[in-house]
């Protein structure tokens, strides 16, 4: 997981999850699990990438520690020179073949059953694969990262909300926020779509994208009442205006 910090991530994440997807699994007491979907994070103490979307937390900046955020679990890979997670949206039971999904259920998955309070339970670790698993990943933007107009730092957030790192195999059988995701591979990314979803509400996002994009300033778009269609517009806004804010 060594990496030298950028300004986008987006390939390098995309490198160390194929890696990570395809060559590693977690065991936890001899059930072993696959990786699904994860967001990876990273803030650098300089202004290279100072995301502020990551706890930043002492564990943060150590490699190879399990680290346990507010509702879910991460895999640090930091340095004294950046704090750096990767946060576990969705895992698959191999024996079972269930999807455990939701952070939430990852953590249950993994550490609910933390063991007798006396002597030594075996703790998740990971494991190198004997089979490569082959795997598709979607770049997708991260999911339920706080914005609104009177935020600290606006325009620090505003370049890191929608970047593409949530990264997602073609075969998630729950890809949240799925419209958004579907929003950004068709105008940001150009990708067919592979997710089902009704193409009635898809155009209410598409038309809120489009009122971002032909818009010549953020001001209006605060004032949508739905976050979600809000979301779309400010997407449509910033990839007009600030393309390499999204990418």
């Amino acid at each position: 997981m060594s990496l030298q910090p950028q300004a986008s991530m987006m390939d390098v994440f995309l490198e160390k999850a194929q890696t990570l997807f395809s060559n590693w699994v977690i065991d936890h007491d001899g059930v072993k699990y696959e990786f699904v979907e994860a967001e990876f994070l990273l803030c650098t103490n300089d202004d290279t990438h100072p995301d502020p979307n990551i706890d930043c937390d002492d564990h943060q900046y150590t490699m190879g520690h399990w680290y346990i955020p507010e509702g879910g679990v991460d895999i640090t890979f930091g340095t004294p020179d950046f704090a750096a997670s990767i946060y576990l949206r969705v895992i698959k039971n191999i024996q079972t073949g269930e999807q455990i999904i939701g952070p939430g259920a990852c953590f249950k998955a993994l550490f609910q059953n933390a063991g007798p309070i006396h002597g030594i339970w075996p703790l998740p670790k990971l494991e190198e694969c004997e089979n490569r698993i082959e795997v598709e990943l979607l770049t997708l933007p991260r999911i339920g990262i706080s914005l609104d107009e009177r935020l600290d730092e606006l325009d620090r957030r505003l370049k890191f909300v929608f970047r593409p790192y949530r990264l997602a195999r073609l075969d998630s059988q729950n890809t949240l926020d799925k419209y958004m995701a579907a929003l950004f591979l068709d105008k940001v990314q150009h990708k067919q779509q592979l997710m089902s979803y009704s193409s009635n509400v898809y155009s209410k996002y598409e038309k809120y994208y489009l009122k971002g994009f032909e818009s010549d300033s953020i001001e209006g778009l605060w004032r949508i009442s739905s976050r979600s269609h809000r979301m779309a517009a400010l997407l449509g806004y910033l990839h007009k205006h600030h393309p390499d804010w999204v990418m």
